[in-house]
C-alpha cells in the first residue's frame, strides 16, 4: 500500500480553513480540481457521512466516506471512496502560523501506484481552488491579497 502527503500555506485564519473543510456551502465554491463545479452534502461528526458530486463536462465522479475523527480547527480524518480507489483514509491537519494556516493532507491505503498519480492530481487541483477561494474571498472583502 502506498500513500501521498500534500502541505500547503493557505492566506487564511485557521478558523476560516477548518470551515471551508467543514460547511458544504464552502466545500461547493472550491472543493473539485479543474473546471468543475461541486454538490456536497456532509453530516460533518464522527462516524457521520459526506458526499461529493464533482460535475464535468464529461460527467460526474463521486466521491464518498465516513468521517473518523475530528478536532475542531486542527484535525479530520474520514475515509475517501471514488471511482478510481475504494477504502481509502484522509488525514487533514491544520496549523496556525499567524493569520495563515499551514495545511498537510496525507491519503493512503492505496492498493495501486496509478491510483495515488491520479489521487494526487485531483487533490493538486483542489487545494489550487482552495488557494484561490480565499484569494477571492480578500478580495471580494477588500483586504489586500498576499502572493
Amino acid at each position: 500500500m502506498s500513500s501521498l502527503t500534500l502541505t500547503r500555506t493557505i492566506d487564511a485564519p485557521v478558523a476560516r480553513v477548518f470551515q471551508a473543510w467543514s460547511d458544504p456551502q464552502f466545500m461547493r465554491q472550491w472543493f473539485f480540481p479543474g473546471e468543475m463545479r461541486c454538490e456536497a452534502t456532509l453530516d460533518f461528526r464522527p462516524g457521520g457521512a459526506y458526499e461529493l458530486r464533482m460535475i464535468a463536462k464529461d460527467g460526474e465522479y463521486v466521491h464518498h466516506g465516513h468521517y473518523r475523527e475530528i478536532v475542531d480547527q486542527r484535525h479530520i480524518s474520514f475515509t475517501w471512496n471514488s471511482h478510481v480507489a475504494t477504502d481509502t483514509l484522509v488525514s487533514v491537519t491544520f496549523e496556525s502560523i499567524g493569520e495563515r494556516t499551514l495545511l498537510t493532507l496525507v491519503h493512503s491505503q492505496f492498493q495501486e501506484p496509478e491510483q495515488q498519480r491520479l489521487h494526487e492530481q485531483g487533490w493538486t487541483g483542489c487545494l489550487t481552488n482552495l488557494d484561490r477561494f480565499f484569494q477571492n474571498a480578500g478580495r471580494e472583502s477588500g483586504e489586500e491579497v498576499k502572493s
